[in-house]
Formats: C-alpha cells, sequence, structure tokens
C-alpha cells in the first residue's frame, strides 16, 4: 500500500513546525497519568471522564483545536517507537508502574501475600526470549542497551528485583538474608523458580551483575535448604534455574 505524504512543514529536527516538543509532552503527559493512577487507587472515575488531555495522552498525526502543537511527525512518531522510557509511558511503563506501587505497598505493609500471587513477571523482568506473550516483552540488545543507559530506568528495574527478593526475605543489596522476616505475612520463599529466573536473566542482560550475583547466592541456599529449582514454561521443560543463568552464552561464568 502506498504511504501518504505527511501533509504539514516539517521544522529541521523533522518535528512538525509548531510541535511543542517531546520534552513537554511527556510533562503534560506525566500529570496526565498521575490523575489517572488516583482514579485507579480512589476507585473513582468521574475526574477522568471530565477532563481534557486526549492531545498529549494520545498524539498522532493530524492537527486540531491545538493545532500543530501535539501533532507526531513520522520523525516524532519513530523517536517515542524506538525509546523504551518514552514507549513504555504509553504502553507498558503504566503496567510498570502499577507494579512498583503495589510492591511498595507489600513492603510497607510488610505483607507480601499479595505480591507472590500476582502476574507481572514479563513487564517488570523483560528478557531477550519470547514466553506465552510472544515477542510483547522481548528486549533487543538495542533495547536492553537503552535501559540500562538511562539512570531513571534502569532503577525501576532494579527496585522491582529489590522488593520481589525482599518478599522472599532476601536483601538483594547487603546479599544475606533478612533478619526476623515475616513469615506469617508470606515473606518467604514460595519456590517459584521460573520467576527467580526471569528476575536474574533480566539483571544478565540489563548487565547488573552486582544484582544478578546476589539472587545467584540466594539461588544456591535456596537449593541447600531443599528447593529444586527447576520448572516448566511455554517454551521450557524441566528446566532448572542456576543452569540456565550460567549457560547464558551472554554471561561469562567463571566470574561466579
Amino acid at each position: 500500500m502506498a504511504s501518504r505524504k505527511f501533509p504539514y512543514p516539517i521544522d529541521i529536527n523533522g518535528s512538525v513546525k509548531g510541535f511543542c516538543g517531546i520534552k513537554q509532552l511527556m510533562v503534560d503527559q506525566e500529570k496526565t497519568l498521575k490523575m489517572f493512577r488516583k482514579c485507579s487507587e480512589q476507585k473513582d472515575w468521574k475526574v477522568m471522564h471530565s477532563s481534557h488531555y486526549d492531545w498529549w495522552m494520545f498524539p498522532i498525526d493530524e492537527h486540531a483545536s491545538t493545532m500543530n502543537k501535539y501533532v507526531l511527525s513520522p520523525m516524532d512518531a519513530e523517536r517515542i517507537r524506538t525509546d523504551p522510557n518514552l514507549l513504555l509511558k504509553f504502553r507498558e511503563g503504566v503496567d510498570q508502574e502499577k507494579t512498583l506501587k503495589m510492591f511498595r505497598k507489600c513492603s510497607e505493609q510488610k505483607d507480601w501475600k499479595v505480591m507472590h500471587s500476582s502476574h507481572y513477571d514479563w513487564w517488570m523482568f523483560p528478557i531477550d526470549e519470547h514466553a506465552s506473550t510472544m515477542n510483547k516483552y522481548v528486549l533487543s540488545p538495542m533495547d536492553a542497551e537503552r535501559i540500562r543507559t538511562d539512570p531513571n530506568l534502569l532503577l525501576k528495574f532494579r527496585e522491582g528485583v529489590e522488593l520481589l527478593m525482599a518478599g522472599w526475605g532476601w536483601d538483594v543489596r547487603t546479599n544475606s538474608l533478612i533478619e526476623s522476616p515475616a513469615t506469617s505475612k508470606g515473606q518467604k520463599f514460595t519456590g517459584y523458580a521460573v520467576r527467580l529466573w526471569k528476575a536474574g536473566r533480566c539483571m544478565q542482560v540489563l548487565q547488573q551483575d552486582d544484582y544478578f550475583k546476589s539472587l545467584l547466592t540466594f539461588a544456591r541456599l535456596a537449593q541447600k535448604d531443599g528447593h529444586s529449582l527447576r520448572f516448566s514454561s511455554s517454551n521450557k521443560k524441566s528446566a532448572e534455574c542456576i543452569s540456565l543463568w550460567l549457560d547464558n552464552p551472554i554471561y561469562k561464568p567463571d566470574e561466579v
């Protein structure tokens, strides 16, 4: 199918003349996302429905009453599409932010049961292999590099691992068991080997060796305590967590 000729004048940066800029677009969007999240937390959606935000929350390639202020040129759309930090705001970032809030709440309340019973592995610990979601959360080497070199984005993935492991009674930063864990409220290892593997693999892919090695230490202790760490998934049958980590071609086994 023939491509449509873009009808708006383009400036030297490849943006539509009059475009507010991606930085301003994200500032406007973040304000509205906070309102969205508040509506979701309070289960009260009236403010969302009565507010105006379509232009910056869902920018398109046509102008409206705001003229060209929020019109995406093909180049700006490509910039957003190829930048995980920006794209996650439009798509997956909301999923991750919601899950991080749940993790933090579990940590604050010292009650980890909701964390252990929820599903979030795909977007909290994206890796370089597809699973039941196919390629939706698969990191290419370039995407992994973009995350690794963005301090704000990388911190979210590290925090996710910190809180997951805290829920299993492990302090990633000190590489040790948490003293007096709240076991009655679920602060103990559940034996969920595939989740442990994905968290570790994510840290490998993002080259976070300090956190990966801490997870490896935890896994070896878990094995000594009788956990097999074997699992089956949509694309793996009878796999073993530690072996998969150390057989990973992107990691050097002689370093552990």
